[in-house]
């Protein structure tokens, strides 16, 4: 079958813990390329972390393989990117958007105690909202108590998906609800609530603005239209966690 002339075409980029993969899809759906490749997590016992910039080091190149895939078949025009990763995994940043500190990953379980602090504020607050060891907010309050010299580097926090949109577009400080919600955002109100900086007391700056998901931030950085041959006019979009990726999508 032969596509038609300017076909649109769209990215997906999904990084999970044990590997990441990039897709280009059609407008009805239809897998047009697919490249992936794995990689590791780090530590032990109840640590879980992983290095933010290795997931962009793999994620780059799969980008490229891509859009080549994509170049070999005329008449395709790549439009947009998207991007999902896991749920509760949280990354410290300096203030030129580089991590301080590896991720700590949904399944790091070291934050028990935090975990029992934030529910307890959260309580006081009237906030009903229970936080467990795979949220990201305990385990930001646990990096503040426990890594306080990185804790003094760190300007600002990402989610996952954040730090891969971040790399692609320039574009920082912004999350998504399905992202931001374990790590305390109230998506009723649309806002993070007071608990978080007055009974946890959280430097306000350490949290990011919150958009839809799919929201356009804007083009691909022209470092990567370079590095990848992607278009220089491709779309990134506001991420969404995987879990909520998966049930759109089903």
């Amino acid at each position: 079958m032969t596509l038609q002339a300017g076909r649109e075409v769209f990215l997906g980029v999904d990084v999970g813990t044990q590997g990441a993969r990039v897709v280009a899809l059609d407008g009805d759906g239809r897998l047009l390329a697919e490249r992936h490749r794995v990689f590791d997590s780090q530590g032990e016992g109840t640590a879980r972390e992983q290095s933010a910039s290795i997931w962009w080091e793999t994620v780059r190149p799969l980008l490229g393989g891509v859009a080549g895939d994509i170049a070999g078949q005329p008449g395709l025009r790549p439009v947009a990117v998207g991007v999902t990763s896991t749920s509760g995994t949280v990354v410290p940043l300096d203030d030129r958007h580089e991590p301080v500190h590896p991720a700590l990953m949904y399944g790091d379980d070291r934050s028990g105690e935090e975990a029992a602090l934030c529910n307890r504020a959260a309580a006081a607050a009237g906030v009903e909202a229970t936080f467990g060891t795979s949220f990201g907010l305990p385990k930001i309050v646990w990096f503040r108590r426990h890594r306080p010299a990185e804790s003094e580097r760190t300007a600002s926090w990402c989610h996952a998906a954040d730090f891969l949109v971040g790399r692609l577009s320039g574009v920082w400080g912004v999350t998504d609800p399905t992202s931001a919600l374990k790590t305390g955002y109230d998506p009723v109100a649309g806002r993070w609530p007071d608990f978080l900086f007055d009974e946890l007391s959280l430097p306000r700056d350490w949290l990011p603005t919150v958009a839809p998901s799919g929201t356009p931030l804007g083009p691909i950085s022209p470092a990567v239209a370079r590095d990848t041959g992607l278009p220089p006019g491709v779309v990134v979009t506001n991420g969404m966690t995987d879990g909520c990726a998966s049930q759109i999508a089903a």
